[in-house]
């Protein structure tokens, strides 16, 4: 019986890295910083890498997830990267001054 991605240890951490994740893919789609060609070889990259892991993966034994960490790695950076490019950007219009 498959029993799914054993991603983490624990749900807070789970939530918390899926959220940058998830900021990251929607940063990888919608940023006009990240060029057209770059936002498709990153795309197809990640795409390919996590569906041919989740259906040729028969068990849940953590080194035959290995290939999928540099692609959630590269999202989740990012994320991150997004959350404190829009923060800067936030406190910058509230105090007007500095950042960018």
């Amino acid at each position: 019986v498959w029993r799914g991605v054993s991603v983490g240890g624990s749900w807070p951490f789970v939530i918390v890295f899926g959220a940058m994740i998830v900021v990251g893919v929607w940063a990888l789609l919608r940023s006009p910083r990240i060029t057209r060609p770059t936002r498709w070889l990153i795309g197809l990259w990640s795409l390919v890498i996590v569906a041919t892991i989740l259906f040729l993966t028969p068990l849940e034994w953590q080194r035959y997830y290995l290939p999928v960490f540099p692609v959630l790695g590269l999202l989740a950076a990012l994320g991150i990267t997004e959350i404190v490019r829009r923060v800067r950007h936030l406190s910058w219009r509230q105090t007007g001054t500095g950042g960018s």
